[in-house]
């Protein structure tokens, strides 16, 4: 259960986001509400996070939980993360980590989305040892290639 609050009356809400606000750098556009800043909160541990990334630079995704539980989607581009190279709508969970550093191959947009795995729901994909986990999701179209 990720919500904050349970039986909570629904809530809406809408923002504009400057396209430019997040060039080569990740942008918080939806956080949870004790997050002081200027994204739409929900009631959930969670981030969404949006990365414009240039050709040939790299940004560091830095989690915000003690125990993140990160999906990485290319809405267009291409980069690279560690040894998987992700393309036009792929994606790929991770967890263990503090941080994710992202190279762009080409010109990408990137959603970040991270949720709190507090230690009594953790994964039951974590290796032994507590090393990093990757589950990667290819859409090679309507050919869906799924890889541990």
């Amino acid at each position: 259960d990720l919500t904050e609050k349970e039986n909570i009356e629904p809530r809406y809400a809408q923002k504009t986001i400057d396209e430019n606000s997040c060039n080569n750098e990740f942008l918080a556009i939806v956080t949870p509400p004790q997050v002081n800043n200027d994204a739409v909160w929900i009631n959930q541990d969670a981030y969404f996070s949006l990365c414009n990334l240039e050709q040939g630079k790299a940004v560091d995704y830095v989690c915000n939980f003690a125990n993140p539980a990160v999906y990485i989607f290319v809405i267009s581009g291409e980069i690279g993360i560690d040894t998987e190279v992700l393309c036009n709508r792929d994606g790929i969970a991770l967890d263990n980590l503090t941080k994710v550093e992202i190279n762009a191959n080409k010109e990408s947009k990137i959603l970040c989305i991270e949720t709190n795995c507090s230690e009594d729901k953790t994964h039951n994909n974590t290796l032994q040892g507590g090393s990093q986990q990757k589950l990667a999701i290819r859409d090679k179209k309507a050919n869906i290639e799924v890889g541990f």
